[in-house]
């Protein structure tokens, strides 16, 4: 894996604004300063340690996020640890077996809505951001 220096810290700022912390705030999850980040931000590349704890605490695939250059939420969802999704589904699949039928009735209208919801907004999101 070729790490790039800038995706880092372009992929760390985008995480931080995304969840709404200051470059302070941010640094005191991972006990390190407010110019530490700062560094990170600019395009110096935190240590290997700083990067792994920080896609631990985020839930990232640390490869993908080393990698490329997250530029919208769909691009961070991209980066999600994979073996997580993976999990949630295996425990997700283990309730819908063993629901009634009313029970799954219920579940797969909701699943349904939900995507249909999802592919609104990802269509909205196309639309709005479509270079003019």
């Amino acid at each position: 894996m070729q790490e790039k220096p800038y995706y880092i810290g372009h992929n760390m700022r985008f995480v931080r604004k995304y969840f709404g912390f200051t470059q302070k705030d941010f640094g005191a999850v991972f006990g390190i300063s407010r110019a530490t980040i700062n560094t990170y931000e600019s395009g110096t590349s935190p240590s290997h340690k700083v990067i792994t704890q920080f896609c631990q605490e985020f839930n990232l695939d640390i490869n993908a996020f080393s990698t490329m250059q997250a530029q919208s939420i769909e691009d961070l969802m991209l980066v999600l640890n994979q073996a997580t999704l993976n999990n949630d589904f295996e425990q997700a699949m283990a309730k819908f077996k063993a629901a009634s039928p009313e029970q799954k009735e219920a579940l797969y209208s909701q699943m349904l809505k939900k995507h249909l919801a999802t592919q609104q907004v990802v269509q909205y999101l196309h639309t709005v951001n479509k270079p003019t």
